[in-house]
């Protein structure tokens, strides 16, 4: 069977089809937003106020690299200046002279992926994962896209637990308190999953069931693996 589900992640996807997948597959390689100002009025040779009249492009209009965003036109010349980025108009300042672009690059930062099985399609930021059984509850939130090998734990088994049982593991718990956070954390846990967490707040991902009676059920399912969709607020319990 499959599971569909969103990526929030910025970045393009390294993953391809039919490719199989576990928790040390590059996913992502992060990028970073940033901002460059190009000063056309000094570029051009233009009054600032009168740099809109030389535009090829506006505000909220994508550009590419090797893209003319803006010429000047005279008897005897033409001068253009071809943009140096790929981005988005974000802001023309016309007493400057300026047009601030918003651009995206690549990091060295790899994201992994949090999911396993066999990659079945990847398209417009969706991923269809190939599974052998999957289980899926809806959530009341989620603080971002998130998933792995699951444990469960309860007021007891929390104060007994060791790190080698919670690293790189999401935790199913109904409620934490801040002190059992910090301690999970530390132990390396992925995330939690909890019943309740409107009182709560950790660094890491956080899952809330929406409906409190899939809680048991949940507990019950015996699945090896959980996947957190942020975008469509659903949980996906799933063997591989």
């Amino acid at each position: 069977m499959t599971i569909t589900f969103s990526l929030t992640l910025k970045g393009k996807p390294l993953i391809r089809s039919p490719q199989e997948v576990d928790f040390t597959t590059p996913l992502v390689k992060k990028t970073i937003l940033s901002e460059v100002k190009i000063p056309l009025s000094q570029e051009l040779n233009i009054p600032p106020n009168k740099i809109f009249l030389h535009l090829t492009r506006f505000v909220g209009e994508e550009i590419k690299k090797g893209e003319v965003i803006a010429e000047k036109k005279s008897f005897f010349e033409k001068k253009q200046y071809v943009s140096e980025y790929d981005g988005t108009i974000k802001e023309i300042d016309h007493e400057k002279g300026l047009v601030v672009v918003s651009t995206s690059q690549e990091s060295q930062e790899t994201i992994f992926c949090y999911f396993r099985g066999k990659i079945d399609e990847v398209k417009n930021q969706e991923v269809t994962l190939e599974v052998k059984e999957a289980k899926s509850f809806l959530l009341k939130q989620a603080t971002a896209d998130f998933g792995g090998e699951v444990v469960s734990l309860n007021d007891t088994s929390l104060t007994t637990v060791d790190q080698e049982k919670i690293t790189k593991k999401v935790v199913l718990i109904e409620a934490v308190t801040s002190y059992n956070q910090v301690k999970l954390e530390v132990m390396g846990t992925k995330g939690f999953v909890t019943r309740d967490s409107d009182k709560q707040s950790s660094s890491m991902p956080i899952a809330t069931v929406k409906d409190s009676s899939d809680w048991e059920a949940m507990n019950k399912l015996n699945l090896p693996y959980c996947l957190v969709d942020k975008k469509n607020n659903t949980i996906y319990f799933y063997a591989s």
